[in-house]
């Protein structure tokens, strides 16, 4: 009975979210991506700057995790998505300014509310900004990687194939791998930005530097630059 009203739930959640990616409008558009986004989770704003930054904000009590428990799941972050054709090389700048646990600013890969995986700058329990990474099959695992030390980080995310490997730097030049893993999707696969926030404040995020390249690169284990 259990398995049976979580899979109802799942469906349930999976159709809300086919509704929302239809009636949400795209803000303009960021020149340098193939494609147009889609707003998913009513952002409390969306607006592409003169420079071709990205911002986005989120109201409170947003997430996007489903515990490896299974007592927790929670899918309603605001992301703005677009659909990459195939392999690519993925990096953007993060600022935002966290205050509290968990509020996050990420790059995030999703498929469906099952399937999906993010690189989170991210307000850690220790109240440091810190790369932390989640991949999501069905439940979420959670990997805190390396303290920040800074308001901003680079991210950076190449594919190959269902291959994928998530990057970090401190300024745009020096990469660190954070986790290379696969994600095997049976649908379109959409990729792009996302914030949340578990207090009731909120959240606002900048995504700045944005570089997209439909390459596919030798190797995904090293940061292509």
């Amino acid at each position: 009975m259990k398995s049976l009203l979580r899979n109802s739930v799942v469906g349930l959640g999976l159709l809300g979210l086919a509704l929302r990616l239809a009636a949400e409008p795209a803000p303009a558009t960021v020149p340098v991506l193939p494609g147009p986004l889609v707003l998913v989770n009513a952002p409390t704003y969306a607006r592409v700057a003169a420079d071709g930054a990205l911002e986005l904000g989120a109201a409170g009590r947003t997430n996007l995790f489903l515990a490896p428990d299974g007592q927790f799941a929670r899918t309603n972050a605001p992301m703005a998505l677009f659909e990459p054709a195939g392999d690519f090389v993925f990096s953007v700048r993060v600022e935002a300014a966290l205050r509290e646990v968990y509020d996050v600013a990420a790059l995030v890969l999703f498929e469906n509310e099952g399937s999906w995986a993010k690189l989170c700058y991210e307000n850690s329990v220790e109240k440091e900004a810190t790369v932390v990474s989640v991949v999501t099959r069905g439940l979420s695992d959670d990997c805190n990687s390396e303290p920040v030390g800074a308001g901003f980080v680079y991210f950076g995310i190449v594919r190959r194939g269902n291959e994928y490997a998530f990057h970090w730097s401190k300024d745009g030049t020096v990469w660190r791998m954070v986790r290379h893993f696969s994600l095997a999707t049976k649908g379109p696969l959409k990729l792009g930005f996302a914030v949340h926030a578990v207090s009731a404040d909120g959240l606002g995020a900048r995504f700045s530097e944005i570089r997209f390249s439909a390459a596919t690169p030798a190797s995904v284990r090293r940061f292509p630059h």
